[in-house]
């Protein structure tokens, strides 16, 4: 709904949007008669042109509505000011996600995964929810997940909606226990969490975006993310490495992540996974080379 705030909005909203939140509420009671705390989102839309003093997009409450749990009325709120890809972003901090980060040389970007949704979205390019995130919300029917416990030779799928009864023996992503993994540099100490192995191409038209030059070229690559806070308030993720065919990774599991064939036309990859204690890289390239 529309709410006549009664004043010009302007830059000083930017500290204080959870103010020009609370008094929005009260009026639309006024204006409209119903109670907007009976929803459990809610969303506080300005005007970017009359706001550009603001240094952010949107702000989203965290893990204020998380999965496993009864909706909560009046319990969410988001504040945005820029496009349609900010609301997808702070609706995911609701879920309980935070920022998709990337590692390049060693320097960490809290933003700089730009496969996800839950980086920058300034760049207003929609992408879909990563297969970590999609993970730890509990999206992904048990079935098409695999969680390492041996050698193996997995097909991996773009499609978010495959099942074992549609393809037998695709998968979405492959979760690597990673009790000891440690988080990114400069971040704060974090210790624990699972390395996820998953396929991207442009299955869905959401994903085209990211064959753009500045996007890193991430389609028809094989992601390996860390990811972390599972059980926790919120959970985040890394992007460690983006694959291609023939390439080998060695993650911080000790896991040994061969990609031994990208298939286009199946929107497959085809992806064997080690560990340094079980043969290596020569026994992934055994796998590899089974018919």
């Amino acid at each position: 709904v529309s709410v006549n705030m009664g004043t010009a909005t302007g830059a000083e909203i930017c500290g204080q949007y959870d103010v020009e939140g609370d008094r929005a509420d009260q009026l639309v009671m006024n204006q409209h008669g119903f109670d907007p705390m009976a929803f459990t989102h809610r969303e506080y839309i300005f005007p970017k042109f009359t706001t550009m003093g603001c240094t952010w997009c949107g702000v989203g409450e965290l893990s204020c509505a998380t999965p496993g749990h009864s909706p909560s009325a009046g319990a969410c709120r988001t504040w945005i000011r820029c496009s349609t890809f900010t609301r997808a972003h702070e609706f995911g901090h609701n879920y309980g996600l935070g920022h998709s980060g990337h590692t390049k040389r060693g320097v960490w970007h809290e933003y700089g995964d730009y496969s996800s949704i839950m980086a920058d979205t300034q760049d207003e390019r929609w992408k879909l929810m990563s297969a970590p995130h999609r993970f730890a919300l509990g999206w992904l029917p048990s079935d098409t997940t695999e969680t390492w416990i041996r050698n193996t030779r997995v097909a991996l799928t773009a499609s978010p909606h495959v099942g074992v009864e549609q393809d037998d023996g695709v998968r979405t992503l492959i979760a690597l226990p990673c009790p000891k993994c440690e988080w990114a540099p400069g971040r704060a100490p974090s210790t624990g969490g699972v390395v996820i192995v998953s396929y991207r191409s442009a299955f869905s038209p959401y994903d085209v975006p990211l064959s753009s030059p500045d996007s890193f070229d991430y389609l028809n690559k094989v992601h390996v993310h860390l990811l972390t806070g599972i059980d926790a308030i919120i959970s985040s993720e890394l992007l460690t490495a983006d694959l291609g065919a023939g390439d080998t990774f060695e993650a911080v599991s000790g896991h040994i992540i061969n990609v031994c064939a990208i298939q286009l036309t199946a929107n497959a990859a085809v992806v064997a996974v080690t560990h340094v204690n079980s043969g290596g890289r020569r026994a992934a390239q055994a796998l590899c080379e089974l018919p």
